[in-house]
Parts: structure tokens; sequence; C-alpha cells
């Protein structure tokens, strides 16, 4: 199975960074009539910037994995770190060596003991594995990830209409929604309802779940759906404590949109790009990671931490907008 882009839908179904200060707004029209020249783009130098911390993250990541194929002895760590490799600008695979072959077998292994009920994954774990394999796959897996889907696709749906699901964070739901729509399985009408109920129950980011709900309808969610949504998710630039996951659903949910620059309380254009890449960057450590100083439980790892900042990166590098 070829490496294949996430970028849509899926992506829009979860941003949620808290504002803290400021209220922030969307509009093409409304950056037009402010007449600010901020550029909607990454400037030559900065996207240099983002390619080199992701290449010293990179570098970083793979000096830690261990004997087994695995990062920390982790799921979670293992399949972030997976698709780090592979969904980069490098477009790393089985063909460049062991240290992926062994991580695809990893993820694959903890894939086929869900499947014979000797492991229990959590609801994000089977998404994020899901994801590592899809985007870096070898011809032995294709089945496993069919199988994959349709079990997850049972969980979450249930024995019956009846049957509560597994309660789960916004997090982890965003991941699991991402790996669904991007399987293409977009007919089973049950699951998306009820993901769409899950999104209201979802545990922390309030402010996302209405954003999930709405993009798990019958059509997209309308411009000034997606835009209040986004006044609620796009983070304070001195906010320091906002979980990287955030900063990987938020790129990709704008650029999607193909929203170039947002307009802030004062009628000022600012380019997101540029603010999203110069935060991230800014707080990269001298080895390579992210540190372990955000809000989010899903984060409780520095390896998976540094993954969604990579990620995120990444999108920005090889999405940079235009001068």
């Amino acid at each position: 199975m070829t490496t294949k882009r996430v970028v849509g839908a899926a992506n829009r179904s979860f941003v949620s960074i808290a504002l803290t200060i400021g209220i922030l707004e969307l509009s093409g029209a409304r950056c037009q009539a402010a007449g600010d020249s901020t550029s909607a783009g990454l400037d030559m130098a900065l996207r240099e910037q983002v390619k080199a911390s992701i290449d010293v993250s990179l570098k970083s990541l793979r000096f830690q994995q261990r004997e087994n194929g695995s990062w920390s002895d982790s799921l979670p760590a293992t399949a972030m770190v997976l698709r780090a490799l592979a969904e980069s600008h490098r477009h790393y695979n089985a063909e460049d060596g062991p240290f992926m072959r062994r991580a695809q077998e990893y993820v694959a292994a903890a894939l086929r003991a869900e499947e014979n009920g000797a492991e229990s994954l959590s609801l994000g774990s089977a998404a994020t594995a899901m994801l590592a394999l899809r985007h870096s796959t070898t011809p032995t897996h294709p089945e496993l990830l069919r199988r994959a889907e349709e079990q997850l696709r049972t969980r979450i749906v249930g024995v019956d209409e009846e049957r509560p699901t597994e309660s789960t964070d916004c997090a982890s739901l965003g991941l699991v929604v991402e790996a669904l729509r991007s399987s293409d399985e977009l007919t089973d009408s049950a699951v998306w309802r009820r993901l769409g109920k899950m999104a209201w129950g979802c545990e922390g980011d309030a402010a996302s779940a209405g954003l999930i709900a709405a993009d798990l309808g019958p059509d997209p969610p309308t411009e000034d759906e997606f835009a209040a949504a986004i006044r609620r998710a796009l983070p304070a630039a001195e906010d320091r404590s906002l979980p990287y996951s955030r900063y990987y659903f938020l790129v990709n949910a704008l650029a999607s949109h193909g929203q170039p620059v947002f307009v802030d309380a004062n009628g000022r254009a600012r380019s997101w790009r540029t603010e999203l890449a110069q935060s991230l960057i800014g707080r990269q450590q001298f080895e390579g990671s992210w540190p372990l100083d955000t809000i989010d439980p899903n984060e409780s790892e520095t390896i998976v931490a540094t993954c969604f900042a990579v990620l995120a990166l990444e999108r920005l590098y090889e999405d940079p907008g235009t001068q």
C-alpha cells in the first residue's frame, strides 16, 4: 500500500487549542479588506529552519530505537515515530533499512495480538497503529489493516445502537476519525453517527467537540462553523502549555480549508503558518526533542510529543503557502 497523505475532512475533525488572549477570526475577504501586507506563507529562511528542525529530530529519534524495533517498548510511541519517519520529506520506507522494517513489524504484531484477543488496545492506540502502517506499510500488511479497520468500526458502533461505546479523549477521537476516513470507508453511517455522539462526550477539549460533531454529519461544516471553531482553537503565541497534537490537527485543518491568514480582533492579518512554525521551533530542545510541558495526558511520553510536533512542522514544510 502506498504512502497516503491524510489532509482533508479527517484533519478538520480535530482542532482545539484554547484561546487565552484575544478573539481570532478567519475570513479571506476580511484579510484583503484589512490591507495588511503580512505574507500568507513561510519565507525561504523560515522554511529552511523548519526543515532543519525536522531533520535534527528525526536523527535523534532514530538513535532511540530499541532492538525489538520499538521506541520505549510502547505501541503509541513506536507508531508515532513510524509516521514521523514515513511522512517526513525524506519519506523513509522499508527499503531504507531494518530500522523501518522492525518498527513496522512491532506495530503489526500489536494489531495481530489485539485481533487474537491477546492484547486490548485503546481506541487511540489502535487508530495510531493503523495510521502508521497505512503510511508506511509492506505488501504483507494490507489485509491486516482491513481487519483492524473492521474491528475498530465494530468497537465504535458496539453490538447494537443501544450499547454504550467506549469513552475517549478528544485527541484520541481525532485520530480515530482520521484513521477511519483515510480508509475510504465512508458509507457506514452508523459509525459516523456514533462518532458524532462520542464527540459531544469526549473527555477534555470541549471547544473541539462541536467541530468534530459537525464534520461527522452528512455535509462538511460551513465556513461560519469552521471559523467559530478556529476562533476557539488558535493559540496565543505566548502560551507554551499547548499540546503538540493540537498543532498537528490545527495545521491540517487550516491548510485543508485554504485559509492563508487569520484576522485578529484588531483587524490585523497574521500568517498562521509563520506563527505556528516559530512557536514550535521555539519550544524544541537542543537535542531535537520537545519537552513534556503540555496539558495533554496523551503526551505523557517525550517521543509522542516530539512526533506530533514533527508531523505538524512537516505539513508546514510541505505546504508553506505563498509569498
